[in-house]
């Protein structure tokens, strides 16, 4: 039984890569880790970084001798048609940048996996047979065999119909296998049997949002947050599903609830930054993403939501101290040296310095040296490049 239980625990890590795709395309559902329950974290829908990261836009205080290009929101902040939500930005894999070093006491960190049940000893012996179908499907799971996992937990499940780890590891394989149906009965049923089984309404309000009953979803994770209101995982779960939905105003409360029982959970702050630039307040999404900054130094992609987010709000001194630790630490960042050159030309709109709009012109040729696809940049630079000289 000790190694079945093992076999379980990698079950649950495989299982998150195998739901990762699934989740990414259907809902950006945020799930988290923490004790006692292996849980999901957040998993909102993140383009690679720095994809279409767009910077300032006009702020009045222009001169009129230089032509003018076009204003771009920060990035993917587009036009808005509900539920847009403004996205963080993860590091190419190109670019030259470190993962954030995990610390010593262990916080929640991004999976999408469904919650891994703590084990417990079944309430009757079993035998050798259904610990060997149970020990098969573990391995056919943890393999990515989602059919053949199936098959033999229902084999297990015949043998012995109330044996809660038989029922969680089906669950668990219909889960992962997109069988969302089943899997919300076996959930129901599981409930049922143990009421306080917290890991049971978790993966139940899973199945029900990544079906798109959003309703139910939202019904079950505040049943479950009423009995366990320090919940995180189920609090972040609810405010990326508000977040979808369009809900700033509900996600922006409980991605506060989230922040406020977990400070040094990076995704809190990365999404509070989001639900703020949606709500157009650009200044207090800054400081958001500041935070999530300090709290991953190594990762470019913080620093240039934060000079995205820094830019929109006016700070320009901010922006380009934010911008150029991201470049520092992805110097190959092609859309970095762009936003970089955009910064400083707005700079160079309000001071009418000519060395500010030499420095942009630099950094578009920085670009387009590392990306020379850029069509409308190289446009640009046909009507700025005289000043790339001195006077």
């Amino acid at each position: 039984m000790t190694s079945m239980r093992a076999i379980r625990s990698i079950v649950a890590g495989v299982i998150g890569t195998v739901a990762a795709c699934g989740l990414l395309v259907l809902l950006r559902l945020t799930l988290l880790k923490a004790k006692p329950v292996t849980s999901p974290a957040p998993l909102l829908a993140v383009r690679k970084a720095p994809e279409k990261i767009n910077t300032v836009k006009d702020n009045g205080k222009t001169t009129t001798d230089t032509p003018r290009r076009s204003a771009r929101k920060p990035q993917d902040f587009q036009e808005k048609k509900p539920p847009v939500v403004f996205r963080a930005i993860k590091p190419k894999s190109s670019t030259p940048v470190k993962p954030q070093t995990i610390p010593a006491i262990p916080l929640p960190r991004p999976s999408s996996r469904p919650a891994s049940p703590d084990r417990k000893p079944a309430s009757s012996p079993v035998s050798g047979s259904f610990r060997a179908k149970m020990l098969d499907a573990d391995k056919a799971l943890a393999a990515g065999r989602n059919k053949e996992s199936i098959a033999l937990f229902r084999e297990a499940v015949e043998l012995s119909p109330s044996n809660p780890d038989a029922l969680r590891g089906l669950a668990m394989g219909l889960l992962a296998a997109e069988q969302f149906q089943e899997a919300i009965d076996l959930y129901r049923k599981l409930i049922e049997l143990a009421p306080e089984d917290r890991t049971a309404r978790f993966n139940l309000a899973l199945a029900r949002a990544r079906e798109g009953d959003f309703a139910e979803a939202e019904k079950t994770y505040w049943e479950l947050l009423k009995r366990y209101p320090d919940f995180v995982q189920a609090r972040a779960n609810l405010g990326t599903l508000y977040q979808t939905q369009g809900k700033l105003g509900a996600a922006r409360r409980q991605w506060s609830e989230v922040i406020r029982l977990s400070p040094k959970l990076i995704k809190g702050h990365e999404a509070m930054g989001e639900i703020l630039m949606d709500l157009e307040k650009p200044a207090e999404a800054m400081e958001a993403f500041a935070e999530a900054a300090k709290l991953q130094p190594k990762q470019a992609a913080a620093w240039l939501n934060y000079a995205a987010a820094a830019a929109e709000a006016g700070s320009g001194g901010r922006a380009l101290a934010a911008l150029q630790q991201a470049i520092k630490l992805a110097p190959l960042d092609s859309e970095a040296w762009s936003m970089r050159g955009d910064m400083l030309l707005e700079l160079y709109r309000a001071k009418n310095e000519r060395k500010l709009l030499r420095q942009a012109v630099q950094a578009w040729k920085k670009s387009l040296e590392i990306d020379p696809s850029q069509d409308k940049l190289r446009e640009l630079l046909k009507t700025y490049s005289r000043f790339d000289k001195a006077d």
